[in-house]
C-alpha cells in the first residue's frame, strides 16, 4: 500500500558552492512515498501546464534533483517546463537521499516495486491514465525490465525515452570478463560499492575496489578518484572520440 507524508518545497538546488541564480520554474513540491515493498521513495513535482506528466530519472547513485542544477543557463526541468509539461523527478532506490539506498537491492527490485509504484502515484495524482517517461542510465533498463516481465503495464505509459542505456548493454572487455567469472561473487556479502561510505572504507569490498581502480585500464584520464572507482565497477565511464575538422 502506498504512504505519502506531508510535502515540502525546494525552490533551488542544494547550493553547495552557493546559488547562482534563482530556478526558472515553480517550486518543486517534495512528496514521499512507498514503493511495493515498503521502501521509502520520493518524487519531485513542478508543473509548466497542461502537456502531460513526465516522470524523469537519473542513474544509479544520484538524486533526480542533478535534473535541476543551476550551473547552466537551462537545466532540463526549466526546459520541460516551458514547453508545458508536467515535471516529476523521481528519486529511485538508488538515489543518496533516501534510506534504502544503504539496503542491498538488484535491478529487478527496481523493476518490481519502484516503477510501479511511481506511475501509481503520479497517475493518481494528476488523474490522467497515462505518463510520459525518460530514464537515464541504470533507470532505462529497468524501467524497461518493468515493461517487459509485466510489473508495469504498457498501456500506462503514452511514450518513453531510454537515455544512454536499454536492456542490450555493450560491455567492455574487462567488463565481460568479471561478468562471465562473477567476480561480485569474492565480495563480502556481494557486497558491490563503486562509491565509497564513510562506515564502509577499509573494509575488503572498499579495498576491492580500490586496487581495481588503480589497475584497470581505461581509454581517458581523470584527476578524480570517483570516475576510476566507478570504470573499475561499470567499465570506462567516459568516451572520448576525437573530432574531426
Amino acid at each position: 500500500m502506498l504512504t505519502e507524508t506531508l510535502p515540502g518545497t525546494l525552490t533551488s538546488y542544494p547550493p553547495f558552492f552557493g546559488v547562482r541564480r534563482d530556478l526558472n520554474c515553480p517550486p518543486l513540491e517534495r512528496i514521499d512515498f512507498a514503493a511495493e515493498d515498503g521502501s521509502g521513495l520520493i518524487l519531485h513535482h513542478t508543473s509548466g501546464g497542461s502537456k502531460g506528466p513526465v516522470i524523469v530519472t537519473p542513474g544509479t547513485a544520484m538524486t533526480a534533483l542533478t535534473y535541476c542544477i543551476d550551473t547552466v543557463p537551462c537545466n532540463l526541468v526549466e526546459f520541460l517546463v516551458g514547453q508545458g509539461f508536467d515535471v516529476w523527478l523521481f528519486d529511485w532506490r538508488t538515489s543518496p537521499l533516501i534510506e534504502v539506498h544503504q539496503r542491498p537491492y538488484t535491478l529487478d527490485d527496481v523493476a518490481r516495486y519502484d516503477w510501479p509504484a511511481a506511475v501509481d502515484v503520479v497517475t493518481r495524482r494528476t488523474g490522467k491514465e497515462q505518463v510520459t517517461v525518460l530514464s537515464h542510465c541504470l533507470s532505462s533498463p529497468c524501467f524497461l525490465l518493468s515493461l517487459l516481465r509485466g510489473y508495469l503495464r504498457k498501456e500506462r505509459i503514452r511514450a518513453f525515452i531510454a537515455s544512454q542505456v536499454a536492456l542490450h548493454l555493450n560491455m567492455t572487455p574487462v567488463g565481460a570478463v568479471k561478468l562471465a567469472t562473477r567476480m561480485d561473487r569474492l565480495l563480502p556479502g556481494l557486497n558491490m560499492i563503486h562509491q565509497k561510505p564513510a562506515e564502509l572504507t577499509g573494509q575488503i569490498s572498499d579495498s576491492a575496489v580500490s586496487v581495481l581502480a588503480a589497475i584497470i585500464p581505461k581509454s581517458y584520464s581523470c584527476n578524480n578518484h570517483a570516475c576510476h572507482r566507478h570504470s573499475a565497477s561499470f567499465g570506462d565511464v567516459i568516451s572520448i572520440r576525437a573530432s574531426t575538422p
